[in-house]
């Protein structure tokens, strides 16, 4: 009987108290909700920011994109105008030289203000530079008509 009675005891001893067990799980499963949690945040942070990161680049490109296409709008109308506005200065000499005659500012108004609407939108849009050249270019052309 002192046999069994000793077994029975060194069972309830191995077994510890079981408000202590059930400590410890608790515990463990809080660490391991606690670590999972850090762990999705920092993978959820980094592919936030490789997500901003990549759709600043896409808005960068498109903004530029759409600058360009602009630009190109924008000389190719100017070179229009100005290649309308030298076929005035032509027609002006000639009528000038050839027939006597003068011309009336009317006669080729518009074209001139659209030389210059264009102008203004190449000055928006362009360097300094090719907004000096336009520049240049005008006063070229201005010079070669005199009404």
């Amino acid at each position: 009987m002192h046999l069994a009675v000793a077994s029975l005891s060194s069972d309830v001893g191995s077994t510890g108290n079981p408000y202590f067990v059930a400590l410890i799980a608790v515990i463990g499963a809080v660490v391991g909700a606690t670590i999972a949690a850090i762990t999705q945040a920092m993978t959820s942070r980094t592919s936030s920011k490789n997500q901003l990161a990549s759709l600043k680049m896409q808005l960068e490109h498109q903004t530029q994109e759409s600058i360009r296409q602009e630009r190109r709008r924008a000389y190719a109308r100017y070179l229009y105008a100005m290649y309308k506005w030298e076929n005035v200065a032509l027609e002006v000499y000639a009528k000038r030289y050839r027939e006597r005659r003068k011309l009336r500012w009317s006669d080729f108004s518009d074209y001139w203000n659209e030389y210059l609407d264009s102008l203004n939108e190449v000055d928006l849009l362009a360097s300094d530079r090719v907004s000096r050249l336009a520049h240049t270019l005008l006063k070229n052309c201005s010079d070669n008509v005199e009404v």
